[in-house]
């Protein structure tokens, strides 16, 4: 198809609606610009939500196992480095905490975790850490449920869903367009480039619709000759000539 003369875009032959799907007019609807955006950005959460899943059960396994086998050892907290005792230490916000396991100090910051416990500043309370990593501690007293640790890979997978779904529908939209859309003859008023479509040459067409033109752009692979400014090229549009995909990709 790279031979092909940009003239013909004019006169070359498109089948009649409803046209046959193919597997290039299948390939060639996943790589319209806005759905291949989508494509990717779909393939992007879905890794995500592959590591956030993986990193929320280890962490919850770590956790599980910490709280209910680590050692039990003795600590004290404050609010800040002024180090002042007697006062109520809040819960939920990051607090200072100091603590002495197997003969090694350790100084580390974090959240108290409501409990059954009042803790105080510079008063003693018992926390557990994991032996294999001292410096990782908690103040619980019964470990997460598996789906509390997950509440990240849960909101991941919502936006998995919807961006997969999202790309699945353009890419039926491009292929119902190429299957039963409209011919028309668009005139090539500019070029247009996208980062959307780094591979691809925008052309911007007025394209005639009952007694008014619409401007509406379509993407030329480079691969493919690119028609000239002020060249007529067949194009496939919706109803309304508001939208349209260029017939020789999805017959290449």
């Amino acid at each position: 198809m790279s031979e092909t003369n940009p003239d013909s875009y004019a006169t070359q032959t498109i089948p009649e609606a409803p046209r046959p799907i193919t597997p290039t007019a299948r390939r060639r609807a996943f790589m319209e610009p806005v759905t291949r955006s989508w494509s990717i950005l779909a393939i992007l959460i879905v890794v995500t939500l592959i590591g956030v899943t993986v990193q929320g059960f280890l962490d919850w396994r770590r956790n599980y196992r910490m709280i209910n086998n680590g050692p039990e050892v003795q600590a004290v907290a404050f609010r800040d480095r002024s180090r002042v005792k007697g006062r109520p230490l809040p819960i939920g916000q990051t607090v200072y905490i100091e603590y002495e396991y197997n003969g090694q100090k350790y100084q580390s910051q974090g959240p108290l975790f409501r409990t059954d416990e009042q803790y105080i500043e510079g008063e003693p309370f018992t926390i557990r850490i994991d032996p294999e990593n001292p410096s990782v501690w908690s103040n619980r007293k019964v470990p997460t449920t598996m789906r509390e640790s997950m509440v990240g890979s849960i909101i991941t997978a919502i936006f998995a869903v919807v961006a997969v779904a999202t790309a699945l529908m353009m890419w039926w939209k491009n292929l119902r367009l190429w299957q039963h859309g409209e011919v028309r003859v668009g005139r090539v008023m500019e070029y247009r480039t996208s980062a959307l479509a780094p591979r691809s040459v925008g052309l911007y067409c007025a394209v005639r619709s009952g007694r008014q033109d619409n401007l509406l752009t379509v993407y030329v692979p480079q691969s493919l000759p690119v028609p000239e400014v002020g060249q007529n090229v067949q194009l496939i549009t919706n109803e309304a000539g508001t939208a349209g995909i260029f017939p020789a990709n999805y017959q290449a």
